[in-house]
């Protein structure tokens, strides 16, 4: 159906349907702006795909999207169903190289400091410590720490 609408409206030339793939993170990094212009979200992982790609973002303040997508540092924010703010934010990144660069380097950065294995390993750590010192009153013992986890690639 949208393949079709595309057609309708003249856009088959720029709107691409390129269905399930393999080869994500070289398509995203091809791109100069990632959108997600959604009206419901929660916290979408393509926006940190893309993000990881130092691929600058323009999406809508739905659901949690705001803790990855900051606006001046990681990208940009408009309202649901704005479209003269997402066109705005799309344009000035289009015109300004540097300042897209800048975001995506504040993209890649905050996926690397926030939302990489080792951030999300370190969370869990904190958050059983802490369920276990609530229960027990007590720190956890020596000998019951958890285990460190490394991923096999360093994060750049």
């Amino acid at each position: 159906e949208l393949e079709h609408r595309s057609s309708e409206l003249g856009l088959s030339a720029q709107v691409h349907f390129m269905g399930t793939r393999s080869d994500t993170p070289d398509i995203l990094s091809a791109l100069d702006v990632f959108c997600l212009t959604s009206h419901n979200e929660a916290n979408p992982v393509s926006i940190l795909e893309a993000l990881s790609t130092e691929v600058p973002v323009v999406a809508t303040d739905v659901g949690s999207v705001s803790l990855t997508v900051q606006p001046g540092k990681t990208g940009f924010l408009a309202e649901p169903g704005s479209s003269e703010a997402v066109s705005g934010f799309v344009l000035t990144l289009l015109e300004d190289a540097q300042l897209s660069r800048t975001l995506g380097e504040g993209g890649r950065l905050e996926v690397a400091h926030h939302w990489s294995l080792e951030a999300m390993v370190k969370g869990y750590e904190n958050l059983i410590s802490d369920i276990y010192a609530k229960k027990c009153k007590a720190p956890l013992r020596p000998g019951f720490t958890v285990t460190h986890v490394q991923a096999k690639r360093p994060v750049e």
